[in-house]
């Protein structure tokens, strides 16, 4: 009995007891905290039942406790008077609660009722129910219509705003409390759709199903390459002193996992088909080339060159990343391993990008007055470090080939036994990757072919005029194009640009082609007169009557033609033989033929003899970083600087 005359509520009768229970007991040995008790009932496994009056409560049963405890409590309801005399005063309702049905006798102890067993049973099986379920928003549809709505349409909008809103539009007033708690509930249980409209690309990455892959049906080398380009995140020194921020495009054999790496000013349609052509001398020609639907990716010239090279082009669609993951995750692992260490690094994203200005920035800060900070890495050094990266990671191990038996790609790639294909010379691979006007088709014209207002001549083209050719410019000799068929199957000549020639040579060339165009129209002409007379031709109006009522009596169906696909592009590349190696000199010394040095050296001696045409070419020959280490210079000539900018500009603009 307590000294306020309520009945001891936690006299060991029951069969359960709650953790508050056994504190107040006082049983030696047993912790003197709730919780305490609770956290010993679950390492030892005590037996324990949901409590039917406080939802998330405990019973612990007397018989399942370890056995010191168990003999306490057995002593206690043999010997009632060990209760304690001065235990706490229970609340009322929790007195009531716990202690239903217990009558308070006159002089004997008070005896603590049972808990049902049935009413344990129906507590533990059945939930709890709520007097009004759910709040006021989730009872009136309007309202939830209306807070659902603004939250799809404004993702990040606080609650305060919210209660605002429907303050103004529905003229109510609900709690603030109401409705924080709504927006996190239902941004609790509704992750997926609330990841999809506040950020779509990274609910895209992840929640979308990716049960399979994408890769599994690629079972032989070079089957497959997936191409892709990025901005890298390291500052270099450009072609004018300053930082710049190059550009990678990186290509990918699927089977192997072979990667390949590229750094160019921008992803251009040129950047990428230098790609190919390192990976094919490399690797051999792909069956297959996968990329995104980006205009460097889509344009005439790659789509020329895998045309010619028999290679397919498979566009991803749109907006669709995932669709070559692979190439993706080659770029990712690239940007996020010793990338982070060179200097110049800017950073992934916007955030770390910040955070690096802000130590230069307090960097600055203790720096010596006057001096000046330098950028170390160039181009050339950034292409030499992504040479020695892709060679490192061909000897890792490889997450995409652990179903293999070979675990790097380099193992990987030797252990292909099947067949690859190969060029036999890289010149014929440097003729179908090489530049050329538009998709490469041009007409021949009374004056030859005209590309970008210069006409390119040779004695073979004057048999030709009216018809569509192929051309290609020479990649070893300015001045030059390789001329061929429309099909690509046959190379024609190689012709030289008329005005860099000299005026006997070029006279030579136009006699010897208007006799030629006079031979084959006269041989094409005879012999189509002759093969007239002997086919009779003279009636053939007679005989085109006749067949007509033949075809009107009966109708006969002729099986369609069907030709076997076939590539002769690389045949007649292989034919295509650079002019001789004589070098010969126009006006002023100009070169006719030649390396494309001969003629850069000329025009930057005798630059202020040259007209805007020939300056503006130079410019654009002095683009080629390639051209200006061959001559072994090392920065551009003030007086061609103009030129080469504009050059540049206007490749930009068109690469746009």
């Amino acid at each position: 009995m307590s000294d306020s005359g309520v009945p001891w509520p936690f006299w060991p009768k029951s069969p359960y007891l709650t953790s508050w229970q056994l504190v107040r007991l006082g049983m030696p040995g047993m912790p003197k905290r709730a919780q305490h008790i609770n956290r010993k009932a679950l390492r030892e496994g005590w037996a324990l039942v949901d409590s039917p009056f406080r939802k998330g409560g405990r019973l612990y049963a007397t018989w399942g406790m370890p056995e010191p405890f168990r003999s306490a409590l057995e002593a206690r309801m043999e010997a009632p008077s060990a209760a304690p005399a001065t235990a706490p005063e229970m609340p009322q309702k929790a007195s009531q609660n716990i202690t239903e049905n217990i009558t308070k006798p006159a002089t004997s102890p008070p005896v603590v009722a049972s808990i049902p067993v049935e009413k344990i049973n129906m507590a533990h099986s059945a939930p709890r129910q709520r007097r009004h379920p759910g709040c006021v928003i989730t009872r009136d549809d309007q309202l939830k219509r209306y807070v659902l709505a603004l939250l799809v349409a404004k993702p990040h909008v606080a609650a305060s705003h919210v209660q605002r809103a429907i303050t103004t539009d529905l003229k109510r007033e609900v709690n603030l409390r109401t409705i924080q708690r709504f927006l996190r509930r239902w941004k609790g249980e509704n992750k997926t759709l609330f990841a999809h409209v506040s950020n779509p690309d990274r609910a895209k990455g992840s929640y979308q199903p990716a049960f399979g892959t994408q890769t599994e049906n690629v079972k032989a080398l070079n089957q497959l390459w997936e191409l892709d380009s990025t901005p890298a995140d390291v500052m270099l020194v450009g072609e004018n002193g300053k930082a710049t921020r190059h550009h990678l495009v990186g290509a990918l054999d699927i089977y192997s996992r072979r990667g390949r790496l590229l750094v160019c000013p921008t992803s251009t349609a040129e950047a990428i088909a230098l790609t190919l052509r390192d990976g094919i001398l490399a690797w051999g020609v792909p069956r297959a080339i996968r990329h995104d639907n980006g205009a460097d990716y889509r344009s005439k010239w790659i789509e020329r060159a895998c045309r010619d090279l028999g290679i397919e082009q498979i566009i991803c669609p749109p907006h669709t990343p995932e669709a070559k993951g692979s190439v993706e995750r080659f770029l990712g692992t690239f940007a996020h391993d010793l990338v982070e260490l060179l200097p110049g690094y800017v950073g992934h994203d916007v955030a770390e990008r910040e955070a690096i200005r802000a130590r230069q920035t307090f960097a600055k800060r203790l720096m010596t007055k006057g001096e000046v900070v330098e950028l170390k890495m160039t181009a050339e050094a950034f292409q030499t470090f992504c040479d020695d990266w892709c060679r490192q990671y061909e000897m890792r191990p490889h997450k995409g080939l652990d179903k293999a038996k070979e675990k790097t790609p380099f193992a990987r790639a030797q252990a292909w036994t099947g067949d690859v294909w190969r060029l036999e010379d890289s010149l014929a691979l440097d003729f179908l990757l090489a530049p050329a006007p538009g998709d490469g088709s041009r007409k021949v014209t009374k004056k030859g072919i005209v590309i970008d207002g210069r006409s390119y001549i040779a004695i073979e083209l004057g048999a030709m005029v009216g018809q569509t050719v192929q051309v290609r410019r020479h990649p070893h000799a300015h001045g030059q194009i390789a001329v061929f068929d429309v099909h690509m199957e046959r190379r024609i000549c190689i012709a030289e640009n008329a005005q860099e020639m000299e005026d006997e040579r070029r006279a030579e060339i136009a006699v010897q082609a208007a006799a030629s165009w006079r031979k084959s129209m006269s041989s094409g002409a005879a012999e189509h007169k002759k093969a007239g007379r002997s086919l009779g031709l003279d009636d053939v109006g007679l005989r085109i009557a006749a067949d007509g009522r033949a075809a009107a009596e009966k109708v006969a169906a002729f099986p369609k033609r069907s030709l076997k696909h076939r590539t002769k592009a690389i045949e007649a590349a292989l034919a295509a033989e650079p002019a001789p190696v004589e070098i010969r000199y126009g006006k002023g010394g100009r070169p006719l033929n030649g390396h494309a040095s001969l003629w850069v050296q000329w025009a930057l001696d005798t630059f202020e003899e040259r007209d805007e045409i020939d300056r503006t070419t130079l410019g654009e020959m002095l683009l080629s970083s390639g051209l200006r280490a061959l001559m072994a210079m090392t920065e551009i000539p003030a007086k061609a600087l103009p030129y080469v900018e504009a050059a540049r500009e206007q490749k930009e603009r068109a690469a746009s």
